[in-house]
């Protein structure tokens, strides 16, 4: 069990849903700058070479009309526990699979699903079709960095607090089946996210993920380690796309 939960023999508090949307971007809002497609294939040091450089902005051109970010999401602040037979279905849920904070100051958990659509997935398989490699290549690697950058800009916008912490389900020690108790949490049909038995999500670039903010947490944003993180480094040296 993550170390962002505690069993319900410790709560003392249960969170109560008092906020609730959608969210939706433009585009550009969460393409990947050049650098930011460059580092994210190890190459942080080494100059572009002229044919990819040409590939990736070609691919960003084209992803810009092939994204719809959004996302759905729901707030539960903490509340003094009280007499059990009064909660409600998503409390019962909440409260049966030991999504409490495990930090004293806690003040809310923020449930999100989001996700660019399916529409550049589609083209991505085209390309793929067409034996254009490279087109498919840059085009479906910036589509995954911009589900990153989309999760992190809702997560900023939502949380509203210095501290807070992320996980998502098989990040690290979160089990993929918290998939579903998101799922049973959220109105995802809005967004058009759906999700199979395995808990895989489709389209398949969409991400669900647990937000937790308060004062007692720690200076640090992340539940997990980089390299396990599905915002697949977004929160590094590109701070000027979360203003």
């Amino acid at each position: 069990m993550s170390s962002l939960f505690m069993s319900s023999k410790q709560v003392h508090a249960i969170p109560v849903e008092t906020a609730s949307g959608v969210i939706r971007f433009n585009s550009n809002h969460v393409l990947p700058s050049l650098s930011m497609i460059w580092r994210a294939f190890g190459n942080s040091e080494r100059p572009i070479p002229t044919v990819h450089k040409v590939a990736a902005e070609a691919a960003t051109s084209e992803a810009s009309s092939l994204i719809h970010p959004a996302g759905v999401w729901s707030r539960y602040e903490f509340t003094p526990l009280i007499d059990a037979t009064k909660l409600s279905d998503r409390l019962v849920i909440i409260q049966k699979n030991n999504i409490s904070s495990s930090c004293t100051n806690s003040k809310s958990i923020i449930y999100v699903v989001c996700t660019i659509g399916e529409d550049l997935e589609r083209r991505v398989q085209r390309h793929f079709n067409q034996d254009r490699n490279l087109n498919a290549y840059f085009l479906d690697h910036i589509g995954t960095l911009s589900i990153a950058i989309l999760g992190r800009k809702i997560a900023k916008r939502l949380s509203s607090a210095t501290n807070y912490l992320h996980c998502a389900p098989g990040d690290g020690d979160v089990h993929l089946s918290w998939q579903q108790i998101i799922f049973d949490l959220l109105p995802t049909h809005l967004i058009g996210v759906r999700l199979t038995k395995k808990y895989v999500m489709t389209p398949v670039k969409s991400l669900s993920y647990i937000v937790t903010t308060g004062s007692g947490l720690a200076e640090r944003e992340c539940g997990t380690s980089c390299n396990l993180c599905a915002w697949q480094g977004a929160c590094v040296n590109d701070n000027d796309l979360f203003d």
